[in-house]
């Protein structure tokens, strides 16, 4: 990895199976074919990737099934957690398997203020 990213980056699609778990192989047959053959780099785990529904354990899975493909450098890695442990737990699993961009989002489900978001990302950065 070069560390600087370049190109095109969307939202990879999480496929769900009936139950609601993560279809793991379906999710990455996705990106490759609709995302990676086109030129376009994927970000998985973000808002429009379902990344509140899947779980901490579901993501590292998933996570350790995608650092083995070919295109595991165009990936950015949404957390997607409301919780600073859980973000830093993916953030360091991801980075064990070989990645280290990511798309971090501030928690959004009580008010913050400017302070509030500068300390999320300050811990993260320390911790991580």
């Amino acid at each position: 990895m070069s560390g600087i990213l370049k190109g095109v980056f969307a939202a990879a699609m999480s496929v769900l199976k009936a139950d609601l778990s993560l279809d793991i192989q379906e999710t990455l047959r996705h990106a490759k074919r609709n995302l990676d053959e086109n030129g376009v780099g994927s970000a998985f785990f973000g808002s429009t990737g379902c990344g509140q529904l899947i779980s901490v354990s579901e993501k590292k899975t998933f996570i350790k099934a995608l650092s083995s493909e070919n295109f595991k450098e165009n990936i950015l890695i949404g957390p997607s957690c409301n919780s600073l442990n859980d973000t830093v737990d993916i953030m360091q699993h991801s980075i064990k398997e070989g990645f280290k961009n990511f798309l971090i989002m501030n928690v959004a489900y009580y008010k913050n203020d400017d302070y509030g978001v500068y300390k999320f990302f300050k811990n993260i950065i320390k911790s991580v």
